[in-house]
């Protein structure tokens, strides 16, 4: 697969917030979607994600306005079902910006192009680390027993 197709399918989620280097679970029940999740699998497995915008409901069969920054994942994971829905596990793969929409039936296909990440620098990156290692130190146990994780010595 290339890490982001030019033009790739989209599909728009009402409530969630696709990241690179992140799994995302869906199951696929609409007729339009499900084709959308059968040519994926046959073509590169690559599918865009983008949050709906506000007031979606009312064109919700349409074509609803999407947030310009989305993701592209790969599938890794997918079980066709008897009756023709999927259960597939998008692996967070880039961010994107959706420049245009290409197609809109039965499915919609948007132009991306990536938009590189932001890089932490190495000082916010163990402040994070620490954090971490600190919420699972405080999860039912005394702080003074807990010793660092593996991937805390640095």
């Amino acid at each position: 697969m290339t890490v982001a197709p030019d033009v790739t399918p989209l599909f728009p989620l009402p409530d969630v917030v696709f990241f690179p280097k992140t799994l995302l679970p869906l199951h696929v029940y609409e007729p339009r979607y499900r084709a959308l999740a059968a040519e994926a699998l046959e073509q590169g497995r690559a599918i865009c994600t983008a949050l709906l915008k506000p007031g979606w409901e009312t064109d919700y069969y349409g074509s609803p306005e999407v947030y310009p920054v989305g993701c592209v994942g790969r599938i890794v994971h997918h079980q066709k079902l008897p009756d023709g829905r999927y259960n597939i596990t998008l692996d967070g793969v880039t961010k994107v910006r959706i420049e245009s929409q290409v197609r809109d039936t039965p499915y919609r296909l948007v132009r991306v192009t990536i938009r590189p990440g932001r890089r932490g620098t190495g000082r916010s990156r163990r402040r994070r680390s620490s954090s971490a290692s600190s919420a699972r130190c405080t999860r039912g146990r005394p702080r003074r027993s807990c010793s660092p994780a593996p991937s805390d010595r640095t």
